[in-house]
């Protein structure tokens, strides 16, 4: 018999930190699979809290011979825990372990990815049988180093009678597919009853993948292992929320002139009590004068809770550009007795023109891993993000962050195509297709960086409706779109083929879904609109049903030409050229049958070019 409990707590969110009901509801599908790369050793996260704990009960540097039991669970070609020196495969492609010596345990799973498929992994390590009777719940500390490849979990187990039964503890469920390597001393409290002579733990590797060209993984380095009394008084602070709007989607940047708009921002935690005692839990968030306390919560023992601040104790927005940093702290009505994972901070920023959901803050360190299609994919995928608009703007261009690729990897992608689309959310249709920027096609230099595509003419953004832009590719495969920070699921959308899906929680993450870096940029950018004006070029209507006419209007007889493209610079419509006297004109373009989407239309005035968008319904 096994019980499987998960560290991240599942979000049961409230209603004040939820997607309204004016979004529709789409299916959902899971990120393609990674492939196995090197990455740099220096992208590393330490995000665990260590505590002191009680008396030690038990402790391990595996440097007692024959301590540790290996095994596998289940049939199938299987992988081994080793005790002794650190792997040089796993140091080439998730760096050293600096956090531990040898002898260490590892699960080296590298060495079945490099030789091809291979049967799905289950390992473990188990200690010998430990008296555990001082205490009815225990804190397990380890040093580890671990790189997540795409869905394998890692598992710290208990049993307390002698390995007949096994409760399951998840570790590592932040760490994403193909991102960033965990090093940390990992801790963890486990609820183990009174009287406990025969317990034994253990540490399991296993991959989740069906399919065994992904059955195994990077690896998990474990040492320094100890066994403590635990805490009788303890919760832990895990998922912290700012949400904004009617739509109450989470946002960490606003242009000022949204945030004067928008009102209130409304906050929400989740809670996990890791104690014996029951807790009656308050989250509290302050920022300077502003301190306010959410309604207490009981959590039971090893219970779960969402707290809530609403919209009535808000804060109000600031609409100064700068940043407000927020502290989110629980209490309780008992005196907690380790307090360093009770609180931690949020940071919103009020920007001149950009507006993000996104944790991307300049450095290569803030990314996690990267948009490679969707799993099952049918082909020209895209991904972003929705954002509530709070006042009437034109929108110039989308930030789109680039994932870090190793230099000896990126000839892959150089020359592949990248562009951002906006539509518009609401109702219960499909969202509808507003406009497409530039299509861009990827150089050397652009990874690990922010890419603005720019629109070819302002797309005015209408106060109290919700749109999505997303990151869209033509040409082969995906340009690597890089997720950095973690949003709410129903926040993260995209397209597979004609189909609009949502990301789905993986088996790790659960009720949390990675946030791509697409971003908003309301900055006004000139260039092609400048052209366009001397002329007045313009197309009505837009977007059309069957037909639009383009305007224009000459000074001086001139020749023009007007050459409809798709989006990915294929010649639809060729209208000819005609040489037209001085005054204004329309030149019908039959769309009757083009396929809905976004196109560009190119007039050429003499030797002047002007490019425009058109959008067919």
């Amino acid at each position: 018999m096994k019980k499987q409990f998960t560290i991240l707590s599942i979000l049961t969110v409230a209603t004040s930190i939820s997607f309204a009901q004016t979004i529709p509801s789409y299916s959902k599908s899971k990120l393609a699979p990674v492939k196995i790369s090197v990455n740099d050793p220096k992208n590393v996260i330490n995000s665990a809290t260590p505590k002191a704990g009680g008396d030690p009960i038990w402790s391990s540097d595996f440097a007692t011979a024959g301590q540790w039991t290996t095994g596998n669970v289940g049939a199938g070609v299987q992988g081994a825990f080793t005790v002794g020196a650190y792997p040089a495969q796993m140091a080439q492609y998730i760096g050293a372990m600096t956090n531990g010596t040898a002898p260490l345990a590892a699960f080296n799973g590298i060495q079945y990815l490099l030789s091809g498929p291979v049967g799905v992994q289950n390992a473990y390590i188990q200690s010998p049988v430990i008296d555990m009777s001082a205490s009815e719940i225990i804190t397990v500390s380890f040093n580890q180093r671990y790189r997540r490849f795409n869905n394998d979990a890692t598992f710290v187990e208990i049993s307390t009678d002698n390995g007949a039964n096994w409760d399951s503890y998840q570790v590592n469920t932040s760490a994403i597919g193909n991102g960033p390597v965990v090093q940390n001393t990992e801790v963890i409290d486990i609820p183990i009853g009174p009287n406990v002579t025969q317990g034994i733990i253990r540490f399991r590797w296993q991959s989740l993948e069906a399919d065994d060209q992904f059955g195994s993984g990077y690896g998990w380095a474990i040492d320094n292992v100890s066994i403590k009394e635990g805490y009788v008084n303890n919760v832990q602070l895990f998922q912290k929320f700012i949400t904004i709007g009617e739509q109450r989607l989470s946002y960490t940047k606003m242009p000022a002139a949204q945030a004067a708009a928008a009102g209130v921002a409304t906050f929400g935690a989740i809670a996990k009590n890791t104690g014996l005692a029951s807790q009656n839990v308050t989250l509290t968030v302050t920022n300077g004068a502003y301190n306010q306390a959410s309604s207490a919560v009981t959590i039971a023992s090893f219970g779960r809770d969402t707290l809530a601040i609403e919209e009535a104790n808000g804060f109000t927005i600031p609409t100064t550009v700068g940043v407000a940093n927020f502290n989110y702290a629980l209490t309780s009505n008992n005196t907690l007795d380790f307090t360093s994972d009770d609180a931690g901070p949020v940071k919103f920023e009020v920007t001149n023109k950009v507006m993000a959901a996104d944790a991307y803050d300049g450095t290569t360190a803030s990314y996690g891993s990267s948009f490679n299609g969707w799993q099952n994919g049918t082909g020209r995928p895209e991904i972003g993000t929705a954002f509530e608009i709070f006042a009437n703007d034109n929108l110039h261009a989308v930030q789109i962050g680039i994932g870090a690729v190793p230099t000896q990897s990126q000839a892959d992608y150089i020359g592949r195509s990248i562009f951002a689309t906006i539509y518009e959310l609401g109702g219960s249709g499909d969202p509808i297709i507003i406009d497409a920027t530039e299509e861009h096609f990827m150089v050397s230099g652009e990874f690990g960086k922010l890419l603005k595509l720019y629109f070819m003419s302002p797309v005015a953004l209408e106060a109290g409706k919700t749109y999505l832009v997303t990151a869209g590719f033509n040409l082969g495969e995906p340009v690597p779109v890089a997720f950095s920070g973690f949003a709410i699921d129903g926040n993260v959308l995209g397209k597979d083929g004609d189909n609009f899906i949502g990301l789905a929680p993986d088996d790790v993450l659960l009720n949390v879904v990675p946030c791509p870096v697409v971003r908003l940029d309301f900055t006004d950018y000139t260039g092609v609109e400048e052209l366009a004006a001397q002329y007045n070029v313009n197309a009505y209507p837009n977007p059309f049903n069957a037909s639009t006419e383009v305007a224009f209007e000459l000074k001086n007889e001139a020749a023009v030409s007007i050459v409809v493209t798709d989006i990915a610079g294929r010649k639809v419509l060729d209208l000819g050229s005609n040489n037209y006297a001085a005054g204004t004109h329309t030149v019908e373009i039959n769309g009757a049958d083009l396929n809905a989407g976004v196109y560009n239309y190119t007039i050429t005035i003499g030797n002047q070019v002007i490019t425009k968008r058109i959008v067919k319904k």
